[in-house]
């Protein structure tokens, strides 16, 4: 990928991140690291991926581990995304991992120069 295409791209998240809140990187990381991000989740938390019994809460918070990956796709929120945890309906529970992304520089909703980042797009 050109510089150039690499630059498109990243404006064309941008927009979207702006627009919608959020944006999907999809294969962000490898199958391999997702899967054994996944692997040690479940040594983690202690429950059976075979044994539905043993999934008995929709969230499970993970004091130790501060990165889980779900195969290998990424989602960046913007801070004022509503969401909340879900029953889950599926035959294979899910991994999510919700680490802090402070911004480099602080917030900025006013700006002589309108040279807005996206998050402060996204939120003002």
């Amino acid at each position: 990928m050109t510089a150039h295409q690499v630059r498109d791209a990243a404006d064309l998240l941008a927009r979207q991140f702006i627009a919608d809140g959020f944006v999907t990187i999809e294969n962000a990381v490898p199958s391999e690291v997702a899967q054994a991000c996944t692997e040690l989740l479940w040594a983690e938390i202690g429950k059976d991926r075979d044994d539905e019994a043993t999934w008995t809460q929709p969230v499970h918070w993970s004091v130790t581990w501060h990165r889980s990956l779900f195969a290998g796709d990424v989602y960046l929120c913007h801070p004022f995304l509503a969401h909340a945890a879900q029953p889950h309906h599926g035959r294979r529970p899910r991994f999510m991992a919700q680490p802090p992304l402070y911004p480099a520089t602080p917030l900025r909703l006013t700006r002589d120069d309108g040279d807005y980042s996206p998050v402060e797009q996204a939120i003002s």
